[in-house]
């Protein structure tokens, strides 16, 4: 799809939020194009952010941060989604 076809199917308030955030520095539009090239450069595969293996299709997938800084993480398996809730809630503290 083309940008101009994606501007197009936007309705008045979702171009009213874009045009918004364009003239204010455009923060969410360049973090929303910085997380799909990433996407895009891993080419499908996802690294559990613990222990570095492949992640399969049962994997989990934890996004977190406050709502302007939203990261994802993407987990094997419990053990690992355990250990990297046990290290955030250490860095809380």
């Amino acid at each position: 799809m083309k940008i101009r076809q994606a501007v197009e199917d936007f309705d008045l308030t979702e171009l009213e939020k874009l045009h918004f955030d364009l003239e204010s520095g455009g923060k969410h539009l360049r973090e929303l194009v910085k997380e799909r090239m990433e996407e895009l450069n891993t080419h499908g595969k996802r690294i559990c952010a613990v222990c570095g293996e492949e992640v399969g299709s049962e994997g989990i997938e934890l996004t977190f941060g406050p709502k302007e800084l939203r990261k994802k993480a993407h987990l094997c398996a419990y053990d690992c989604l355990e250990y990297f809730i046990t290290q955030l809630r250490e860095r809380q503290l």
